[in-house]
C-alpha cells in the first residue's frame, strides 16, 4: 500500500464531539454470545515477534526476525507467523516450529487455523496443506499451480477460501494472476466448488461486466453462518476509492449483495455483532481519503438495511461491539471539509475512542489523548475493559508507522506495550498483518 506522507501532520483544533466524563461501558456477554475472555496479543515490533499481557502489561519477546501476520490458535497456545520467508509456529514459551520455507511475498493471508493443534497453508508456489504442530506432520489436501488465501475454516472440514494461480503471456516478462473467486474446500477429499465465482473485468460499452468483481474474504459471524465479502473491482485504484459488500450464507450457500454501501477494503471497517448474527458494525466510506465522509451504523443482512448511527458532521471509522450488544466504539474526529487536504485530520489528540449507545444514540467520549491518533478500540474482560491503539505521532516517519497499545479501565488510560508496528495508507491506520488479540 502505498504510505502516507508524515510531511503533511501538523497540530490544530481539538475534538468537537460529546465532551462528556470519560467512563468505560460496562457490559457483559449474552450466555448465547461464544466469547471467551481475552488475556494476551501478539505483536510484532522492529526486533521480534512479542507475547503481551493485556491485564498486567507485560511484553515477553518469542523470537527474533522480521515477522508479519501473527495469528493465535483458537486455545491461544500457540502462535503462527511469516518469518522471513518461512512459515513458522511458536508456542508461548518461544519454542519455534518451522513449517515451510522459501516462499515469495508469504504473509498473513496465505494460513489459518483449523484447531488447536492445525493450520491450513498456501503459497504463491500453489498448493494447500495442513501442519499439525503436535505431531510435526504435513499433509498435502491439493497439489498444483493454483493456490488458496484468505482462508476461513468453518466446520466439518469446510473451509471457504479465495483462489488463484499465476501465469505468463508469450514474450512478456510480466507475472499475472487469475481469479477464480471463492470456493469452498472439504479438506478431508481435497474436492472443492466455486461458491462465489470471479467476474472478470468487460469494458465493453454494450452491456459489459466494468470492472468485474474479485471477491475478497474479510471476516466471518461469531457462529460462523456468514462470511464478509469485498466486492473488490479487477481495478486496485477503483477498488481504493470503496468497494460494494457481500455476504455468504453458508447454510442456504447463497451470495447476498449490498450494493447500496461501500466500504474501503480494510477487515477493521466491520466487526459482527456477538448478539444478532445477521448484523455487523459498518463503516460507510466515500473514498480512500478516510478523513471525509465516513460513517458508522449497523448492516443487516436480513433486510438488507444500512442504519447510520455517528453523527453527520464526524469522520468515524474501526467500530467495535460492546459484548452484551448494546454499544458501539469506535474512533472519530471533526470532518475534514476539503477531501483533498488531510493535514487537519491528523493532529494531536484530535481522533479519540466514542461510545454510542444503540438506542439511545448517546455518545460518550472515553478517551483523552493529547499526543496521539487513538483507533482500533476492542473489549477484553468481558467488557470490564477496553483497549486501543495510539499514533505515536513524535516516534513514527514516513517509513514506520509507530502505534502503542492502551487499555482503558474504570475511567484511567494506562499504557499497554509500545513501538508496535503499523502501515497508514491515505490516513488508514492499520496492524492488521502485525497484531492480533487472543
Amino acid at each position: 500500500m502505498k504510505k502516507f506522507n508524515l510531511l503533511v501532520l501538523i497540530v490544530l483544533s481539538s475534538v468537537l464531539i460529546n465532551q462528556s466524563s470519560v467512563q468505560p461501558v460496562q457490559s457483559s456477554p449474552s450466555p448465547s454470545a461464544e466469547i471467551k475472555p481475552e488475556t494476551s496479543a501478539a505483536v510484532v515490533k522492529n526486533d521480534g515477534l512479542y507475547l503481551i499481557d493485556l491485564n498486567k502489561a507485560i511484553d515477553s519477546k518469542l523470537c527474533d526476525g522480521q515477522i508479519v501476520g501473527p495469528k493465535f490458535s483458537p486455545n491461544g497456545e500457540h502462535v503462527v507467523f511469516v518469518r522471513g520467508n518461512s512459515i513458522c509456529i511458536t508456542d508461548l514459551k518461544g519454542n519455534l516450529n518451522l513449517v515451510s520455507s522459501k516462499f515469495e511475498n508469504m504473509n498473513g493471508e496465505y494460513y489459518s487455523w483449523i484447531d488447536n493443534s492445525r493450520i491450513v497453508y498456501s503459497s504463491e508456489k500453489g498448493g494447500l496443506y495442513t501442519y499439525d504442530v503436535q505431531k510435526g506432520i504435513t499433509n498435502a489436501i491439493k497439489k498444483g499451480a493454483e493456490y488458496y488465501s484468505n482462508m476461513i475454516y468453518i466446520s466439518d472440514n469446510n473451509l471457504l477460501a479465495e483462489k488463484y494461480k499465476e501465469y505468463t503471456k508469450p514474450n512478456d516478462p510480466g507475472r499475472y494472476v487469475k481469479c477464480f473467486g471463492i470456493v469452498s474446500i472439504d479438506l478431508k477429499t481435497g474436492n472443492e466448488e466455486i461458491v462465489i465465482p470471479d467476474i472478470p473485468a468487460d469494458w465493453d460499452e454494450d452491456g459489459g461486466t466494468g470492472a468485474g468483481m474479485m471477491p475478497i474474504i474479510a471476516g466471518k459471524s461469531y457462529d460462523s453462518s456468514y462470511v464478509y465479502i469485498f466486492k473488490h473491482f479487477h481495478s486496485g485504484s477503483m477498488s481504493a476509492d470503496g468497494v460494494p459488500f457481500g455476504v455468504y450464507d453458508v447454510k442456504n450457500k447463497k451470495f447476498i449483495s449490498f450494493d447500496n454501501v461501500s466500504t474501503t477494503c480494510n477487515n477493521d471497517n466491520i466487526s459482527p455483532s456477538p448478539i444478532i448474527n445477521t448484523q455487523l458494525a459498518f463503516t460507510q466510506t466515500s473514498g480512500r481519503m478516510i478523513w471525509n465522509g465516513n460513517s458508522v451504523g449497523i448492516l443487516d443482512v436480513k433486510d438488507h438495511s444500512f442504519k447510520r448511527l455517528s453523527d453527520k458532521n464526524v469522520n468515524a471509522m474501526t467500530p467495535t461491539f460492546s459484548p452484551d450488544g448494546k454499544y458501539i466504539v469506535y474512533s472519530a474526529s471533526p470532518a475534514v471539509t476539503d477531501v483533498l487536504d488531510g493535514k487537519d485530520f491528523f493532529q494531536k489528540g484530535r481522533q479519540k475512542i466514542y461510545a454510542q449507545n444503540i438506542a439511545t444514540k448517546e455518545v460518550t467520549e472515553l478517551t483523552t489523548a493529547k499526543d496521539g491518533f487513538d483507533f482500533g478500540p476492542r473489549y477484553i474482560n468481558n467488557g470490564k475493559t477496553l483497549i486501543f491503539l495510539r499514533w505515536d505521532m513524535k516516534e513514527s516517519n514516513d517509513e514506520n508507522f509507530i502505534v502503542s497499545l492502551w487499555k482503558l479501565e474504570n475511567g484511567k488510560e494506562t499504557l499497554i506495550s509500545k513501538d508496535i508496528m503499523s502501515v497508514a495508507y491515505y490516513g488508514h491506520m492499520s496492524t492488521e498483518d502485525y497484531m492480533e488479540i487472543k
